[in-house]
């Protein structure tokens, strides 16, 4: 029912390897037919978004739905090629997964099916360490999440395979909030270890009643699946539910995985919280589960459809830091929130701060920022140590440490107020060790 909602809907977005963001989102105002789906590229790092790319429009009596994309960052024969998934509605009921690939040019290349079986949703589209183009999404008729995948830059797909059974494939649960079990899935890419593998985390009513985090991976490129384990490490009597994960893979090929949860509200099992864990093995073991929010909240607060909270939450994470994002209603209404969090020490004690084991400059938070940002780096012996801003023509704008430190973590804050918007580098400099990121100043 498109009416109820705002004209342009259901945003994702996704990154090549050369830093370019591509946002897909749903538009309401592109046809006479229900809707279309639109990749907005950005070259500058989000200072700037060009002309929409048209991934697909006009289909009489379809109604698109829950897309999601991915890039192709392998550096591979298909490097560089977006991907999109979602559902199509016929005349309203009638469901399938499609697929459309963009290669370059004004729109993207006609799309493909990839499911077999109707009454399907909550497609997410993956790239594999070879340029695979991996499907999964959510089989309602028989309880389940299916995968299908490409070997050919997702120009055909294969038959449809069972990735988990579930128990439950939408479920309403204390507050009638309204959870899914779609599939949160991600693809090691980084030529260590665990290159090539396949995880995948989802809800489900197992192995207890309540709703569970589940995690299964696959390390032969989806031809088969482990068996799933619990990633919630609360106690498994507390009826307390867990509900809509998101899992990432970093750089290093470290599993982040989040989720909403509700163990601090034992007995009425209705405020929630959102929880962390992470596995460095290959998803052989799982961290102790960390929690992110800081304070507690009401679900059913700030809107009469409450229920909705928002189907996905987001991950990103890169150098042990990890940036998730999720709807929050500790003020009253539905917000989003985010963090940046340390997670390279696990849980940190507020009394003590850890001795790093090396010299590291996380990325500046906020980024793109308006005015003020901060800026943590990691000291890890009495060193001299020198934080400089410069700008795009490197000339030097400010000096923001230049002393002695002591070993820990440090935070520095940049007021730019008189700066213009722009692209600015910062560089640590310890000894012989020197590194530098970027940030953006939008006003």
């Amino acid at each position: 029912h498109p009416w109820y909602y705002y004209r342009h809907s259901d945003p994702g977005i996704t990154v090549d390897r050369f830093g370019n963001f591509y946002a897909c989102i749903l538009s309401f105002e592109s046809t006479d037919e229900p809707n279309g789906l639109f990749i907005y590229p950005s070259y500058d790092g989000g200072v700037t978004w060009e002309e929409p790319i048209t991934v697909v429009d006009s289909v009489e009596n379809a109604f698109e739905d829950k897309q999601l994309a991915a890039c192709d960052r392998t550096g591979g024969a298909f490097d560089g090629n977006l991907y999109v998934s979602w559902t199509r509605f016929w005349y309203g009921y009638y469901t399938q997964i499609w697929l459309a690939r963009y290669t370059g040019g004004a729109r993207f290349e006609d799309p493909v099916l990839i499911s077999e079986d109707p009454g399907v949703q909550w497609s997410v589209p993956v790239v594999g360490a070879d340029g695979e183009v991996y499907v999964a999404w959510l089989w309602y008729d028989v309880p389940m999440i299916r995968f299908d995948k490409s070997v050919d830059g997702g120009q055909t797909f294969g038959d449809d395979q069972v990735l988990a059974y579930t128990t439950v494939t939408s479920d309403y649960l204390n507050g009638g909030i309204w959870v899914f079990a779609f599939p949160a899935m991600d693809a090691d890419i980084t030529g260590g270890p665990h290159h090539g593998n396949i995880y995948c985390a989802y809800m489900d009513r197992h192995p207890y009643y309540d709703t569970n985090i589940l995690f299964t991976r696959s390390t032969d490129r989806g031809q088969t699946w482990s068996d799933a384990i619990r990633l919630n490490d609360d106690d498994p009597r507390n009826e307390c539910d867990q509900f809509h994960p998101w899992l990432y893979v970093d750089e290093q090929g470290v599993i982040h995985v989040i989720f909403y949860d509700r163990r601090n509200d034992e007995g009425r099992n209705l405020w929630m919280d959102v929880y962390y864990t992470k596995s460095t093995d290959g998803g052989e073991t799982f961290s102790p589960n960390m929690r992110i929010t800081t304070e507690s909240c009401d679900p059913t607060a700030g809107t009469i459809t409450a229920g909705l909270l928002g189907e996905y939450i987001g991950l990103t994470a890169y150098d042990n830091i990890i940036h998730p994002v999720w709807t929050d209603t500790r003020e009253g209404n539905q917000d989003v929130y985010t963090a940046t969090v340390d997670v390279s020490t696990g849980v940190e004690d507020e009394h003590e701060t850890p001795i790093p084991t090396g010299f590291a400059l996380h990325q500046n938070y906020p980024n793109p920022f308006n005015s003020s940002t901060s800026i943590s780096f990691r000291v890890p012996t009495v060193s001299l140590v020198t934080l400089e801003v410069y700008n795009p023509l490197g000339q030097k704008v400010v000096t923001l440490s230049d002393g002695i430190e002591k070993p820990g973590i440090k935070k520095v804050s940049w007021e730019a107020s008189g700066q213009p918007s722009g692209i600015y580098f910062y560089k640590l400099t310890a000894g012989d060790f020197t590194t530098a990121r970027r940030m953006i100043l939008l006003k």
